[in-house]
């Protein structure tokens, strides 16, 4: 009976807890997370060059890049500037349609109300980030 019970102990402790972290699951993304078993759609990619001839900027490929490396440092989860968290999808969706972001990322350097503060977005990105509005905003 004894090993009854120890087998019953050490199978209960053997069994792995099935949590689910958020991440990036893509292993050919450069933020590929080895611990993430749910997709969180923050998988970045290099290699994929988005330019001004780009018609229908990609969310995934070129918006959210943009996103990622010049907002989400001021505005994610924990440290969200002004309340606006930047980092995923729906939040950027709703920022840039019902939001100020389009003429905040227009404005002149020395305005304080450029953003990001201090760093203008490049004119590609800027570009972009309004082709992709004026296509729907689309998540690819």
């Amino acid at each position: 009976m004894r090993f009854f019970y120890l087998v019953f102990i050490l199978f209960l402790f053997s069994c792995a807890y099935n949590e689910h972290v958020p991440g990036c699951t893509d292993s050919s993304a450069v933020n590929f997370n080895l611990s993430a078993t749910v997709d969180d759609g923050s998988c970045i990619y290099t290699g994929i060059e988005c330019t001004i001839l780009d018609e229908d900027p990609s969310y995934t490929l070129c918006i959210q890049q943009i996103f990622t490396e010049s907002c989400v440092a001021c505005h994610q989860y924990g440290n969200a500037s002004g309340g606006l968290q930047l980092q995923d999808y729906d939040q950027i969706y709703e920022a840039v349609i019902n939001g100020d972001v389009l003429s905040r990322i227009n404005l002149e350097q020395n305005n304080p109300l450029l953003m990001p503060q201090g760093n203008k977005l490049s004119d590609l990105d800027i570009s972009l980030i309004e082709k992709w509005v004026s296509n729907g905003a689309l998540n690819d």
